[in-house]
């Protein structure tokens, strides 16, 4: 009991006296440390069993590998993650993820290819052929395994026709060096320290594995005859460790190697990690096979000192880390701030995880709420805002544009018949185990639903045929009118017979309205799947339904839900494409995991430079935005300003911006010409006279687009404009003397 205590060390006797006639008195010394307590951040990267790689050296990255292998994944500090196929093996402040990933030829043969994978593009790079091996002969060509910090240098290895394999260093100027060409036999590169200066790996100069270090232009074997593997680098390239037999070693430049045992209990030692002090990280595996949840991870202190990684966080003041269990630390950040690996959590869950012991409190600060802008039609213009972290940490923090629709109408549906058979026969699987979807980055778009992560899924209990849509309101919708619903994400658990995405139109309030979409595919079970239209649906500011036709055998739960409540719009069932129910009226408080991505299809006026940005406690970025106008008629466009961040309280901000576009010339004309438009605001006509004869009309909404044109045929002309949703629009008047632009507000 710490109350009352100063900060330090206690030291006290605990004396046991007993009936042992051979020790009838034991003595047990006791310490107790009162420190501070630490704050922690543990994020749960995946929640599963997983291998996280790497950490980038400032702590914003991991890439990762799913169990198994052939996808992986590169989570952010500003929130996101990312899914994607091959395998992930490292990642660079920059966030390249450096792996391989397979290609199928037009013959259906897969090659497996060392690369580079940019989140930006969301596509893997291939190294280029390698001179040393011209042709592609097999299944596999090369594979990537390490990339430094700046993402200059990819290291892996080279696989040849008879199967030998040899480590290599590329770069993007000089491309590929057989760096293992000189180890008579295989050799692999499995990593390279931040700086670049020390690649690791193993080589197989006689009937094994053993760990091999590439040094200023040497080759270092640590035991070229006890089996072992170097797996981790300091970030200035002072220290390697890897595993050497049941053993661990520590290589410096200056202070040669270091073997050491497993003082913890009697499994082997795995070490991956290890600091410029020569701290050193991985995990212990007892019995064989090692299985994961046999592992425990450990720490060696450069005194020689082995704990358990539970008592280094303890020690560091994190008070209740006993009641988690770290089966590995894979790697850590030069500043020993940034842990990730794989845990058990207090209430039972295998969880990957990144553990920072400086989080601070980030708090983000925006120099504007909002921006308006004018500029002229086939101009460019540049402003300039700041962000500042005025809280303590790092504040990471990512921006990005959403165009939005100026004017916005909500446009209702007739009510519908409320049905309430209840007596669909719904059942669910009874899943119970959350299953989220990976977060999808999307500069041109967003994602709109109801649903949270998969919980449970739904089927007919006696088989059939059914339907399950969400109903995405004009409320919702109308502000992203003219985007295109680019791709559907559903959870789907058991296989079905048949499946078919359906998208409608508006109908009622009860019911969805014609069919306006619709397309088979076959799913993956157990997973969320993402169906790409083959032809876009255009989003018109109506209701629309988006959901699936779903066809299975009994006992057969497909579609996926949430674990709830329900979203009167995002649980609509019903097994004849009339009449719909909800899923709440049959016992089922969830909604269905359905998910519309969709993808601005308007000129994209608007920049944003950097986008990204890692703040130090008081530290500030200017990012300049670009206006450009170049492709724009004169109107008035609206999009946000989208900033995530690490901010806890505020982890998103968003800025409207209002860009008014005004032909160059018609501040000119305005003063030459009287022309006079009333009434203004106007509910059902416009009267426009000029002093010169007009030519033509024009009435131009908000995004650009021509409501309609009419030819002049006078100095007067009525303009009816009460079919016109209220909002802002633009009144271009083309006379025998110039052209005049003039807002009007509809009402």
């Amino acid at each position: 009991n710490a109350t009352g205590l100063s900060l330090g060390e206690y030291h006290a006797n605990i004396t046991i006296t007993s009936n042992d006639e051979e020790n009838p008195t034991a003595t047990v010394a006791a310490t107790l440390k009162v420190m501070e307590a630490q704050d922690v951040m543990i994020s749960v990267i995946v929640p599963d069993y997983t291998f996280p790689s790497a950490v980038s050296s400032d702590g914003i990255y991991v890439s990762g590998i799913h169990f198994g292998g052939g996808t992986s994944y590169l989570w952010t500090a500003f929130g996101q993650t990312y899914d994607f196929p091959g395998d992930a093996q490292s990642v660079s402040d920059n966030g390249l993820v450096a792996g391989s990933f397979t290609v199928e030829s037009e013959e259906g043969e897969e090659t497996s290819f060392a690369g580079i994978w940019n989140k930006d593009t969301q596509q893997w790079q291939f190294l280029g052929m390698n001179p040393e091996v011209p042709e592609i002969t097999m299944e596999y060509y090369n594979d990537g395994y390490g990339i430094s910090a700046d993402g200059s240098i990819v290291v892996g290895m080279q696989w040849y026709a008879n199967w030998d394999v040899v480590a290599f260093k590329w770069t993007q100027n000089d491309g590929y060096e057989m760096i293992g060409a000189d180890i008579d036999g295989n050799s692999r590169a499995n990593g390279i320290s931040a700086d670049g200066s020390v690649i690791y790996g193993w080589g197989e100069p006689t009937w094994s594995r053993t760990p091999v270090i590439w040094y200023q232009g040497q080759t270092i074997f640590i035991d070229d005859e006890e089996y072992g593997e170097a797996f981790g680098a300091s970030a200035n390239g002072s220290y390697v460790t890897g595993s050497l037999g049941d053993q661990g070693f520590i290589w410096s430049p200056t202070k040669g190697v270091t073997i050491f045992s497993n003082e913890l209990n009697d499994g082997m030692v795995n070490p991956l990690a290890v600091l410029e002090d020569g701290t050193v990280f991985g995990y212990t595996a007892e019995g064989f096979p090692p299985m994961p949840d046999g592992r425990r991870a450990f720490v060696r202190h450069p005194n020689g000192d082995m704990e358990t990684f539970n008592d280094y966080v303890s020690s560091r003041g994190w008070y209740d880390a006993g009641d988690w269990i770290f089966f590995s630390v894979n790697d850590v950040t030069p500043d020993a701030n940034v842990f990730i690996g794989a845990a058990l959590t207090p209430d039972g869950e295998f969880v990957s995880f990144v553990l920072n012991f400086n989080p601070g409190v980030p708090t983000i600060e925006i120099s504007v709420s909002e921006i308006n802008e004018e500029i002229y039609h086939n101009h460019v213009e540049t402003k300039t805002i700041t962000v500042q972290n005025v809280g303590t940490g790092f504040l990471a923090y990512k921006a990005y544009v959403q165009y939005t629709a100026g004017e916005t109408k909500t446009k209702e549906v007739p009510v519908g018949q409320i049905h309430k058979s209840g007596k669909l026969g719904l059942g669910s699987s009874r899943k119970n185990t959350l299953t989220p979807l990976a977060k999808k980055e999307n500069d041109k778009g967003t994602t709109i639903h109801y649903d949270g992560d998969n919980y449970d899924a739904l089927g007919l209990i006696g088989g059939g045929t059914f339907y399950g849509a969400a109903r995405f309101t004009s409320e919702l919708t109308t502000i992203f009118e003219n985007y295109q619903i680019e791709s559907v994400d559903v959870y789907i658990e058991a296989m079905p017979t048949e499946i078919s995405l359906m998208i409608w139109d508006a109908g009622t309030t009860t019911s969805a309205g014609e069919l306006l979409y619709e397309q088979d595919f076959t799913p993956t079970p157990s997973s969320w799947n993402t169906i790409t239209l083959e032809s876009p649906v255009t989003i018109t500011g109506t209701d629309v339904w988006v959901g699936f036709k779903i066809t299975h055998e009994p006992d057969t739960y497909v579609l996926g839900m949430d674990y709830g409540p329900a979203n009167a719009n995002g649980d609509w069932v019903c097994i004849d494409n009339a009449n719909w129910e909800h899923l709440a009226d049959n016992g089922l408080n969830n909604n269905l995991n359905i998910r519309a991505n969709l993808s601005f299809n308007g000129p994209e006026w608007l920049t944003i430079e950097p986008s990204t940005g890692l703040l130090a406690e008081g530290e500030m970025d200017e990012l300049t935005l670009t206006f450009d106008a170049m492709d724009l008629d004169a109107g008035i466009y609206t999009a946000n300003l989208w900033f995530l961040s690490n901010d806890a309280e505020n982890p998103q901000v968003t800025i409207p911006v209002t860009l008014n576009v005004e032909y160059i010339n018609s501040v000119i004309v305005s003063k030459q010409e009287n022309i006079n438009i009333y009434p203004n605001p106007a509910t059902s006509y416009v009267n426009i006279m000029a002093e010169h004869r007009i030519d033509n009309i024009s009435v131009i909404s908000t995004l650009g687009k021509t409501i309609y044109s009419i030819r002049g045929t006078g100095q007067s002309a009525l303009i009816d404009v009460s079919a016109l949703n209220n909002g802002i629009y633009l009144i271009v008047v083309k006379t025998e003397k110039g052209t005049y632009t003039h807002k009007l507000q509809v009402n």
